[in-house]
């Protein structure tokens, strides 16, 4: 089956045949592709799959075309070596996993390991172990820091790092290791309940975690005097260097989760996988993604992509230029790819947030069908002020302006796919009709108000 005219052989006997669609719910025990259950992905599930095909869509639909068929089978013989690997869709992520002698495994297809190094977004490269293991010998020059694991004392500088804590957690065995936390969020607004009975400066909470200020002006000495395993730093811009530094410069492991350069929704959550290695809970996190990205593909499978609608995303700043996402991040990536629609911002390359001029944002986005403005009420207050002309724009004119929930960077995180079912509802009311959203809001520019919006 190895070899190339074996492949083409059985691609050959290939007969048609097609699954009807329908959204029920898959095995989230297993893997994307691995259709046999039997813990790996390999060219035996696509055999399996040419022979087997009373399975549910999300399981079977390896494509998200919306049915099971030869393509599906096709796409699986093509692409079974990439869907096994640990890391799908992380691409700035490198966490290595080895046996005993110093062998690369993959746990996340059925291989067992006894190490990992994991090298972090400022390329510190950290062995992981437990605590009685020895220090292999293999590993010398390979690392720069040890860290015992599981860890039981971390401190987190965003609100992304608790959701990838939440994401691992079982019954508080993850959650209960956050000794601090230091978020532009602050002592407000929290949609994690675990949070708010227990972040210092919160009411009603028993101080359990230490409130260490604002990121920009973090308590290192409160830090310190916690000691923790490590810090968690998104490492964006001068706020995560200086994280950083004050942090060497104390001794302090500061670990980097720069998940925000990913260019998916997908990848950007699979960064829960390198929380995930700190707490030796690579089987949790397996089904926990797994269940995020086949139901994640939903929004494909939903979108027609008929009458593709123009997408504008983005808003127009306190300081006076407008900040969109540019042609490489996560969320262009998930207009185009995901929900199959037109993103009007994407001469602008990168992974983050571009700047242009208000009038340029203005002008662009008057004709657009759909403008999603990056931020939740709570922040746009000001929104008719700074957006002068706002009501002749189109998407305004016809009631297609839609805003953030307050909790889209936090629960957001934990519920991907519902994002990305969020986007597809807004492009494609059609298609998704009677579903509610969550995330993505629908806006009212007179009264800064936003509410779910059900087609």
């Amino acid at each position: 089956m190895s070899s190339f005219k074996t492949k083409m052989g059985f691609l050959i006997l290939l007969t048609i045949f097609l699954i009807p669609s329908s959204f029920a719910n898959g095995n989230y025990d297993y893997r994307l592709g691995d259709v046999n259950c039997d813990g790996k992905i390999s060219v035996s599930d696509v055999v399996y799959l040419f022979n087997i095909r009373n399975m549910d869509i999300e399981d079977g639909d390896v494509n998200a075309d919306n049915k099971i068929s030869v393509s599906d089978v096709v796409y699986l013989f093509n692409y079974y070596d990439k869907m096994s690997e640990p890391i799908a869709y992380a691409m700035s992520m490198d966490l290595v996993y080895y046996d005993a002698d110093g062998l690369e495994v993959n746990p996340y297809n059925g291989e067992s390991f006894e190490y990992k190094i994991f090298t972090d977004g400022a390329g510190v490269k950290y062995l992981l172990k437990n605590q009685t293991q020895a220090e292999p010998a293999w590993a010398n020059g390979k690392y720069d820091k040890i860290i015992t694991t599981p860890v039981d004392n971390v401190v987190s500088t965003s609100t992304v790092h608790v959701a990838y804590l939440v994401c691992n957690d079982e019954n508080g065995d993850v959650l209960n290791t956050i000794s601090g936390i230091s978020t532009t969020t602050g002592t407000k607004t929290w949609h994690f309940d675990y949070i708010n009975q227990h972040l210092t400066g919160i009411e009603g909470s028993d101080s359990k975690i230490v409130h260490l200020g604002h990121p920009d002006s973090l308590d290192y000495e409160k830090l310190t005097t916690l000691n923790p395993d490590f810090v968690m730093n998104s490492l964006d811009g001068n706020r995560g260097a200086t994280i950083d530094a004050n942090c060497k410069d104390k001794g302090i492991n500061c670990v980097a989760f720069p998940s925000w350069t990913e260019q998916t929704f997908l990848g950007r959550c699979e960064w829960a996988k390198a929380m995930a290695a700190f707490y030796n809970k690579e089987k949790f996190i397996n089904s926990y993604f797994s269940k995020v990205e086949k139901k994640s593909l939903n929004a494909k499978r939903a979108a027609s992509g008929t009458n593709t609608p123009a997408v504008s995303w983005g808003y127009i700043t306190s300081k006076g230029y407008a900040s969109v996402p540019a042609a490489q991040s996560y969320y262009a990536r998930g207009i185009t790819q995901n929900c199959k629609a037109d993103y009007l911002f994407t001469q602008y390359t990168g992974t983050g947030f571009a700047k242009l001029t208000k009038e340029e944002f203005l002008e662009t986005t008057k004709n657009a069908d759909i403008w999603v403005i990056s931020s939740a009420t709570k922040y746009l207050s000001a929104f008719k002020d700074r957006h002068v002309g706002y009501n002749q724009l189109n998407p305004v004119i016809n009631g297609r302006v839609f805003c953030y929930s307050s909790d889209f960077y936090q629960t957001g995180i934990v519920n991907t796919d519902e994002i990305l079912m969020d986007m597809g509802t807004i492009m494609y009311p059609d298609d998704f009709k009677g579903r509610s959203t969550k995330y993505l809001l629908a806006y009212n520019p007179e009264t800064n108000e936003g509410t779910p919006y059900k087609p």
